[in-house]
C-alpha cells in the first residue's frame, strides 16, 4: 500500500452464491518469497516426498513386471498400478502441486479422480484372486 494510506483500515468483502462460504477465506501468509517457500516445503514436503517415492516404486514395479518377470503376474500389476494411483493422491492432496502445475481445475480435480480410480485395480485385484480362493 501507498504511505499516504498508513492510517486507513483495509476492508476485504468476500461473496459467494453459497451461504455457508460466504465471508470465508483460507488463511493469507506474507513474508518474503523464500520464507514462504521455506513455511511451504516444512509444511506440507514430506507429503510430496512421500508421494514421489511412492510413484517411483509403483513406476518401478511396473517395469520389472513388463520387462524383467517372465510370469507377468497380474496381481503386482494391479499392486504397482494401485500405488501409482495412491502416489498421484497424495502428491495433488500436499499443496506444493499448485506451484508446478497453475491449472487450478487439475489440482482441484486430481485428488477426486485418484480416490475413484483406486478402486479399479483393488476390485480387480480382489475378482482375480480373492474370489478364485472361495471358488476351489
Amino acid at each position: 500500500l501507498h504511505s499516504h494510506l498508513e492510517d486507513h483500515v483495509l476492508t476485504i468483502k468476500i461473496y459467494s452464491p453459497f451461504d455457508d462460504f460466504n465471508n470465508l477465506a483460507n488463511e493469507v501468509y506474507y513474508g518474503s518469497e523464500g520464507d514462504l517457500y521455506i513455511y511451504l516445503f516444512n509444511t506440507y514436503g514430506y507429503r510430496l516426498v512421500i508421494g514421489i517415492f511412492m510413484f517411483l516404486t509403483g513406476i518401478i514395479a511396473l517395469l520389472v513386471n513388463r520387462f524383467i518377470d517372465r510370469e507377468h503376474s497380474n496381481g503386482r500389476i494391479y499392486l504397482a498400478t494401485t500405488l501409482v494411483i495412491i502416489s498421484l493422491w497424495i502428491i495433488s492432496e500436499s499443496r506444493l502441486l499448485q506451484i508446478i502445475i497453475p491449472n487450478q481445475f487439475i489440482i482441484g480435480s486430481l485428488p477426486y479422480l485418484m480416490v475413484g480410480l483406486m478402486a479399479i485395480p483393488v476390485t480387480h485385484y480382489i475378482k482375480d484372486y480373492i474370489t478364485k480362493r472361495y471358488k476351489e
